[in-house]
């Protein structure tokens, strides 16, 4: 038995294997929300990023409200090197802060809290949102591609790569085993297009949890 895909504008009407579908449809609002469901249902990955932000590595726990852990080397001071910082974010977000910040040894942590405005928070949190955002697809990438246009859909050696067209950015997605295991976004700009990808495992996740509140500097 064949699966009949829906004939897209301008593409070729398709066939899926009954027994390796892939998980779109025709749309790009069906490949979101069956890419969605697919990931939840695993409950959490690993992923590695590259950005014009610099690379990040981490983990999900896909939930109601999903936990993130991810380490990314930034530079914290001006003229500084780039130091190693991990963000830990379930209910709260925290950062454990390297020697550089002096805090004492048995308290490497700090909680950010959105509501202040200083530039320690500020640049923090917007180091972790900016990996956030690739990590965590579901709530970011995907959101965006159910709105686009699905222009191509290729099948080989096992894995399908969809691009999606959204306003001028363009989604590349490659699912394996009805998973995602690479995004792909590219938006142009004046000096050349800026290009952000992530990379996804589905093997298992270990749990996420807060820092210890004896571990957690108090903010002077």
């Amino acid at each position: 038995m064949r699966l009949a895909c829906l004939l897209m504008a301008t593409t070729l009407l398709t066939a899926c294997a009954e027994d390796t579908p892939p998980p779109a449809l025709g749309t790009a609002g069906e490949l979101a929300t069956t890419l969605t469901q697919a990931a939840r249902a695993k409950g959490g990955y690993s992923f590695s990023l590259t950005s014009r932000s610099g690379p990040a590595s981490g983990t999900v726990r896909l939930t109601d409200r999903p936990s993130l852990d991810v380490t990314l080397d930034r530079v914290v001071r001006t003229g500084g090197q780039p130091e190693r910082l991990r963000f830990v974010s379930t209910d709260q977000t925290y950062v454990l802060l390297p020697p550089v910040f002096d805090l004492p040894q048995a308290k490497p942590w700090v909680k950010l809290d959105r509501a202040q405005t200083d530039e320690f928070t500020a640049g923090m949190l917007a180091y972790f949102d900016a990996a956030a955002q690739q990590a965590l697809f579901t709530e970011h990438h995907l959101k965006a591609v159910a709105q686009g246009k699905l222009t191509s859909t290729v099948e080989r050696d096992g894995k399908t790569t969809y691009a999606v067209t959204v306003e001028v950015t363009t989604f590349t997605i490659t699912v394996e085993g009805g998973l995602p295991t690479r995004i792909v976004v590219s938006t142009p700009s004046e000096t050349g297009p800026i290009v952000d990808e992530a990379s996804f495992s589905w093997g298992a996740v270990a749990d996420i949890s807060a820092p210890s509140p004896d571990s957690i500097s108090p903010r002077s």
